[in-house]
């Protein structure tokens, strides 16, 4: 089953190279098929209205959105997504995901990214 993580990143403005790493991607590779998406947000105090169930429902996890997606002025989107096995990024113990934020707005503005690594790798290579 596929798995998703959803980040804040706050006061961004231009390009900005980023890399992400989770202690459970350890069996992500550079095979691996990973989808990344950007919103600009805007931020609140969480509220009850925020609280969503994580993927292990079964033991009741919730977890907090402490944010709205918006239809800004901004354009905002994601390059040069890049899968990163185990070693492959300095200084972590697991595999992660570099990526490449664009943000053309007059100002920073606040942008949430989800990151979406694929249970299984590509098919077939054409």
């Amino acid at each position: 089953m596929a798995r998703s993580f959803r980040h804040l990143i706050s006061g961004v403005h231009g390009r900005v190279s980023e890399t992400f790493t989770h202690p459970d991607w350890g069996m992500l590779s550079s095979q691996s098929v990973v989808h990344v998406s950007a919103g600009q947000v805007i931020t609140h105090e969480a509220g009850p209205n925020d609280m969503m169930y994580g993927p292990n429902t079964d033991a009741g996890q919730l977890t907090t959105q402490p944010f709205s997606y918006t239809v800004g002025d901004a354009d905002v989107w994601v390059s040069n997504v890049s899968p990163l096995g185990l070693g492959e990024v300095p200084d972590a113990e697991s595999g992660g995901v570099a990526y490449v934020l664009h943000v053309d707005s007059a100002s920073p503005i606040d942008v949430a990214v989800t990151i979406t690594l694929e249970d299984q790798t590509v098919w077939a290579v054409d």
